[in-house]
C-alpha cells in the first residue's frame, strides 16, 4: 500500500510539469531532483513498476502465442474442411460417373439386344423368303 500513495503522489506532479505551468529552471531542477529522490528513496516503486511491466510483456507475449496457436487451429480446421468438401465432390462425382457408366452398360447391353433380335428378325426373314420362293417354284413348275 505504501508504495502505490508514492506513485500517486507523484502523478499529478508530472501532470503539472507537462501542464505547461511557467516554472524556473530551479524550480524544474528541484522538481526532478524530489522525482529523483524519490525513487532513491523507495527502491519497491523501481521494483514493482518493473515487476508490472515484466508482467504485462508476459501477458502479452502469450496472449500473441495463443492467437497464433488460434490462427493454426483456424487454418487447419478450414483445411480440413475444404478437404471434407473435395472428398465429397469427389465422391459425388464418382457416384454420378459410376451411374453414367452403369446407364451406359445398360443402353449398350439393350442395343446388343436389339442387334440380336434384328439379327434373328433377318434370318427368320430370310428362311420365310426361302420357302416363299421355294413353294412359288414348286407352284410354277406345277403348272
Amino acid at each position: 500500500g505504501k508504495a502505490k500513495k508514492k506513485a500517486t503522489v507523484a502523478s499529478p506532479r508530472g501532470e503539472g510539469r507537462a501542464g505547461g505551468e511557467s516554472q524556473g529552471d530551479d524550480d524544474s531542477q528541484s522538481q526532478l531532483i524530489n522525482d529523483t529522490m524519490i525513487m532513491d528513496d523507495d527502491p519497491e516503486i523501481d521494483r514493482e513498476l518493473f515487476d508490472q511491466l515484466q508482467n504485462s510483456l508476459k501477458v502479452q507475449y502469450r496472449l500473441t502465442q495463443i492467437r497464433r496457436q488460434q490462427e493454426t487451429q483456424l487454418e487447419t480446421l478450414l483445411q480440413q474442411h475444404r478437404d471434407q468438401l473435395k472428398k465429397q465432390a469427389d465422391e459425388e462425382e464418382a457416384k454420378a460417373s459410376a451411374a453414367v457408366d452403369e446407364v451406359m452398360q445398360q443402353l449398350e447391353a439393350k442395343e446388343k439386344e436389339l442387334e440380336d433380335v434384328k439379327e434373328k428378325n433377318q434370318k427368320d426373314q430370310d428362311k420365310l423368303l426361302k420357302k416363299i420362293n421355294k413353294k412359288l417354284q414348286e407352284f410354277s413348275q406345277k403348272e
